[in-house]
């Protein structure tokens, strides 16, 4: 069976610790401000209109049937009353929340989520997502694919059952890849984002067989041949999309793996070394010092930046 790229991002960044809350509040009355956290920020509007600001961009009119995602979880307010009310997600408890004092008028119904993952595999996804993705209703009403699942996640919200946080993580995921899938679906043929690459039959495959087996022996050559391309054809379409050479892709993806081993196993440096595709903990040191500007060991000791 063919590897999925995008299965394959999505494992490497790692969603886990997932929250998600209902909330109904008086749009008209009050904002919500929410701080800059290291998550993927989900809403599922359901019912009425407001607004959304991220930091200082201009507000944006949602409503009815609109998903949104802050995929590196920017600081942003939603709602346009004059009454702003700091809120966290995380910690909100399951039930619903009504939020201001307003009558039925002028509220807005909606799921509100997040997901952390791991900042340093994420990067190349999250560096080429804009810092609000707005997927429209269809006419007023929420897409097919997500009006079963807000059913769901009422259900599981208001249930105490086993298993609750495997099922959020995983609805985290859900609303990551169709978020993603949408977008990467409008990406204009000529657009810069290097997504564009999931839509590129002969790119997916060779970046599919690199996020699988960072490990092989990688050559142009080999990667070309996964392609079904010439070595010559393959390394233009290659830079072209992805802004770098094929072997600077593998270098840099290596590495952001090998970063992961070393803050969340205790894997010695050399099996790391080895399973990164270095043939040597000495080469893979080396390596890894220009890249990060530091060695192996010290990053495995420094703070993690606010990553699990």
């Amino acid at each position: 069976m063919e590897l999925d790229l995008l299965d394959l991002l999505l494992d490497d960044m790692h969603l886990h610790g997932a929250s998600l809350v209902e909330v109904d509040l008086a749009a008209e009355d009050v904002q919500l401000c929410l701080e800059s956290t290291a998550c993927a920020v989900y809403y599922v509007i359901i019912g009425g209109a407001g607004q959304v600001r991220v930091g200082q961009e201009a507000p944006r009119r949602v409503g009815s049937g609109d998903v949104l995602l802050l995929p590196a979880g920017a600081a942003h307010s939603i709602g346009q009353g004059p009454e702003q009310q700091t809120f966290a997600i995380a910690g909100s408890g399951g039930s619903m929340r009504r939020i201001g004092s307003g009558g039925d008028a002028g509220r807005m119904q909606m799921i509100c989520g997040q997901a952390r993952f791991d900042a340093e595999l994420a990067r190349p996804v999250m560096a080429a997502l804009p810092t609000l993705l707005h997927i429209p209703s269809e006419g007023g009403q929420l897409p097919p694919w997500i009006t079963i699942g807000v059913e769901f996640i009422r259900q599981e919200l208001r249930a105490e059952l086993p298993a609750k946080q495997a099922v959020m993580n995983r609805m985290a995921d859900i609303l990551l890849i169709e978020c993603l899938r949408r977008f990467v679906a409008a990406i204009p043929a000529d657009g810069q984002s290097w997504l564009r690459a999931l839509l590129d039959p002969a790119l997916s495959r060779a970046l599919a067989a690199i996020h699988a087996r960072p490990e092989q022996a990688w050559t142009v050559d080999n990667m070309a041949r996964r392609a079904n391309l010439s070595r010559s054809a393959f390394a233009e379409r290659f830079r072209q999309c992805m802004g770098q050479t094929p072997m600077q892709y593998l270098t840099s993806h290596r590495l952001r793996k090998a970063a992961w081993q070393l803050r969340h196993t205790a894997q010695p440096v050399g099996r790391i070394a080895e399973a990164a595709g270095y043939a040597s903990a000495s080469a893979f040191t080396q390596s890894f010092l220009r890249h990060y500007g530091c060695s192996p060991r010290a990053y495995r000791s420094a703070p993690s930046e606010g990553e699990d």
